[in-house]
């Protein structure tokens, strides 16, 4: 598994184990300007029924509910603009429908 470095640092640029993100509850992803995910922690797992390994570098929209997926160029563009929370759908582990919120925050490192 590739990790993103920008992915690995708190907003004060201190590093982050990746075993903190592990435990945190909600997925915490990171994708290059392609959409591709460069990084995803364990809740991903835990959320999507999905092995991170099998995930990393491909597009996010493959693994969003098509019609999110047709729309995912809008949607990121209209929460990066507005710095509002988006919903989305991803098809669970047993093909349940999960409504997602989606908040994007730049993870550039300062300087």
């Amino acid at each position: 598994m590739r990790y993103s470095e920008e992915a690995r640092f708190s907003a004060d640029n201190t590093p982050l184990p990746a075993d903190i993100l592990d435990r945190i509850g909600e997925v915490v992803l990171s994708f290059d300007a392609h959409g591709r995910l460069l990084y995803l922690n364990q809740a991903w797992e835990r959320l999507t029924g999905k092995a991170v390994s099998t995930c990393i570098n491909r597009p996010l929209p493959d693994f969003l509910h098509p019609q999110d997926a047709a729309e995912w160029n809008t949607l990121l563009e209209g929460a990066l603009a507005t710095n509002e929370p988006t919903w989305l759908r991803l098809p669970g582990p047993d093909a349940e429908l999960l409504w997602c919120e989606l908040r994007l925050q730049s993870a550039a490192r300062p300087g």
